[in-house]
């Protein structure tokens, strides 16, 4: 009677397959997670700018929305995601524009015009400059 197994060159063949194909998982879940932080990131601005709203039928301005705790709490929700942020308001109040870069280094931007999009020109150019010169802020 023969003794059947296998040989240590089999295990090993394995062994080396399971690990290839476990090194293809993680890297391909690294990137998974890069994309939820984005929708988590585009989520929070979304949800800025129902704040923003409910701010303004509150306040009948935009002015001191950067000083709101619904604000600052999805702010450094962006952060803690990996995003950057950053809101400017009219020198009047009547208008805001708030642009999150995301891991993608692709930027998000909503307005008081109640836009949520990606920002066109990927940065924050046309929308400092329409806030800046012409008191209007809004995404490109």
């Amino acid at each position: 009677m023969k003794k059947r197994g296998f040989t240590l060159i089999e295990l090993l063949v394995v062994i080396a397959i399971i690990g290839i194909l476990a090194a293809i998982v993680l890297v391909s879940l690294s990137g998974a997670r890069a994309r939820a932080k984005d929708a988590r990131i585009i989520a929070d601005m979304g949800q800025l700018r129902t704040t923003a709203e409910v701010y303004y039928g509150e306040q009948e301005t935009y002015s001191n929305l950067s000083t709101d705790p619904d604000e600052d709490r999805l702010a450094t929700d962006i952060a803690a995601q990996g995003g950057t942020y950053n809101i400017l308001i009219n020198s009047d109040g009547s208008g805001f524009c708030a642009t999150a870069q995301l891991n993608s280094q692709e930027y998000w931007c909503v307005d008081s015009g109640l836009k949520s999009e990606k920002d066109a020109d990927g940065s924050l150019t046309e929308c400092v400059a329409a806030c800046v010169a012409a008191n209007n802020c809004a995404c490109d």
